[in-house]
């Protein structure tokens, strides 16, 4: 430190010298008239010198303190780094693997749990044409104690045409034939337009609909459910039940005025079946048609955007469940939504019920803790009220189709699956008719079922067994 002072010192002085000198001679060198400045005078020798020296001094000051201040600083000990990385990373690989082993775990168990609602699925789910006639044959067998319901039965296996759109269209409601037939031996006698064309498909897919006798909504639904319940101590009150026949002539007439959407007419039985379910009485759907055209007409699509229809619940459903206990008796619960407003549930079953009323395919869908809705576009089948996206949802859990003619596919994938394959009628039909084992796999996991010959529902493709 001394010999830094020294150098200080010494540095200060010279630069003193240097600049005492260059400060005299440029004063000899100023020019003496005029206001424009002339050129700087180069340094003399000696300045130049003393220019040279200090800058010497100032590289050896940097030197020696560059050199202390290092020696100031403790030494790297290489060995101690080497040894605290790898206890770090003794510490960290376990956890990691755990982490790794626990995913692999939990995929596992969803697979396993996936395969295992898929089984469900197939065994409850659509079958083919082969698999109907033995359903038939079973229910006839059942019919014979039951005349009437086994001349029923006799009659749509003698009615090939007949008996394939019923079994395309996933058949009647828990496997009521006999109940369907003679929904369809009413309807064709109380309409002679219910012979060919939509009509006829319509006849059927109403047939199809309520062979389990559907119970109107009333205003004391639950709140909160996605579906109601259909079962109740009086569905032999035929007071309390919709009737079919009643349905089909409604849905009819509506066409008929024009006041269902431009799509109705191409729709198949298998679509209509989604229309004619609702509880909703008839009359309830005649208060939706006016009630859209005078409060939201914008909510009326001219020009096949059948999503328009749903946003009505955004715009005029209040999100907010405080208003339930306003619900008045006399309303029905359609109208009592509409005033009071509702969440989940009940803005779910106000989104289905306009949608019928308009003449659209719609199911229940339920998202976990939620409730949402699948509705028919041209464009394919969409969702609303929820994500707005089919599958697995923010916490990968699938959502779930939740009504007596879509809950057999189980998750909405499946469904959607179906919507798709039966764009390509001819290939459908091919599906339906074509009984094989099939084989799905899914890691070690392996399930073999008799069934379509191809098949995809949403993840899962079923392919044959050689």
């Amino acid at each position: 430190m001394k010999m830094r002072k020294t150098i200080l010192f010494t540095m200060w002085v010279c630069t003193l010298a240097l600049l005492s000198q260059s400060e005299s001679f440029a004063k000899e060198a100023a020019p003496k008239k005029g206001n424009v400045a002339e050129p700087a005078v180069a340094l003399t020798d000696a300045s130049k010198a003393l220019e040279t020296k200090y800058a010497a001094m100032q590289t050896a000051l940097e030197a020696e303190v560059e050199a202390e201040v290092e020696a100031a600083l403790p030494k790297r000990d290489d060995a101690k780094i080497a040894a605290w990385l790898e206890a770090i990373k003794a510490e960290e690989v376990p956890a990691q693997e755990a982490d790794e082993k626990a995913g692999a775990v939990a995929k596992m168990q969803g697979t396993v749990g996936n395969l295992r609602e898929l089984e469900a699925n197939l065994k409850n789910g659509p079958k083919t044409l082969e698999d109907g006639k033995a359903e038939l044959e079973r229910a006839k067998a059942r019919g014979e104690n039951d005349p009437e319901n086994a001349k029923l039965i006799e009659q749509l296996l003698a009615n090939e045409p007949l008996m394939v759109q019923m079994l395309v269209a996933d058949g009647p409601t828990a496997g009521k034939f006999g109940m369907a037939m003679k929904i369809y031996a009413d309807i064709q006698k109380a309409s002679p337009k219910a012979k060919e064309g939509i009509f006829q498909r319509l006849a059927v897919a109403v047939s199809l609909a309520h062979a389990v006798p559907i119970m109107k909504q009333v205003p004391s639904a639950d709140d909160d459910a996605d579906v109601s319940d259909p079962t109740d101590s009086s569905a032999n009150d035929a007071s309390k039940l919709i009737d079919p026949v009643k349905r089909y002539l409604s849905y009819e007439k509506w066409y008929l005025d024009g006041e269902l959407d431009q799509g109705f007419k191409d729709l198949s039985v298998w679509s209509l079946t989604m229309v004619v379910n609702g509880e909703e009485p008839d009359e309830v759907h005649v208060w939706g048609h006016q009630m859209l055209n005078n409060l939201r007409p914008d909510c009326i699509p001219n020009h096949g955007d059948t999503s328009v229809y749903v946003e009505v619940v955004d715009k005029e459903i209040r999100y907010s469940s405080a208003s339930y206990k306003s619900d008045l008796p006399e309303r029905q619960f359609m109208e009592n939504i509409l005033a009071n407003g509702g969440i989940c549930g009940r803005r779910a079953f106000f989104g289905r019920f306009i949608l019928r009323a308009f003449g659209i395919p719609t199911a229940a869908r339920k998202q976990p803790e939620h409730a949402t809705l699948g509705h028919w576009h041209p464009d394919g089948w969409l969702t609303s009220l929820g994500e707005g996206r089919w599958g697995k949802g923010a916490r990968s859990f699938y959502s779930a189709m939740n009504d007596n003619r879509t809950k057999p596919y189980g998750a909405d994938v499946n469904f959607l699956a179906s919507t798709q394959a039966r764009e390509n009628a001819t290939a459908f039909m091919w599906d339906k008719t074509a009984p094989v084992v099939i084989e799905l796999k899914a890691g070690k996991n392996v399930l073999k079922f008799h069934g379509p010959a191809r098949v995809t529902f949403g993840q899962f493709t079923l392919t044959p067994v050689n």
